[in-house]
C-alpha cells in the first residue's frame, strides 16, 4: 500500500521524536555523571527537570509547526544542513 504524504510526515516526526528522546536521555545521564563528580546531585536533578520541561515545550512547538507548514520545515532543515556542511568543510 503506498504511503500518503501525511503518513510520511507522521513517520518522520515519530523518528525525529525518538531521536530527540534518545539524545535527551543521553544528555541527562551526562549531566548526572558530571553533577555527581562535582557534588551537585540535587541541583542537577532540578536543572534536568527544568531542561526536560523546556525541551518538551520546544518539541511540541516544533512538531506543531512541522504539521502546519511542512514545506517550510523541509526548507529550514535543508538550510541548516547546508550551513553545517559548510562549517565542517572549513575545518
Amino acid at each position: 500500500m503506498p504511503m500518503t504524504g501525511d503518513t510520511t510526515h507522521e513517520n518522520g516526526a515519530q523518528e525525529a521524536g525518538k531521536r530527540f528522546g534518545d539524545l535527551a536521555a543521553k544528555a541527562q545521564r551526562q549531566v548526572h555523571k558530571i553533577a555527581d563528580q562535582v557534588g551537585l546531585g540535587d541541583q542537577a536533578d532540578q536543572l534536568v527537570a527544568k531542561v526536560e520541561h523546556q525541551a518538551s515545550r520546544s518539541y511540541g512547538a516544533m512538531k506543531e509547526t512541522v504539521r502546519e507548514r511542512p514545506t517550510l520545515a523541509v526548507g529550514v532543515a535543508a538550510g541548516v544542513g547546508v550551513l553545517i556542511g559548510l562549517m565542517l568543510a572549513r575545518r
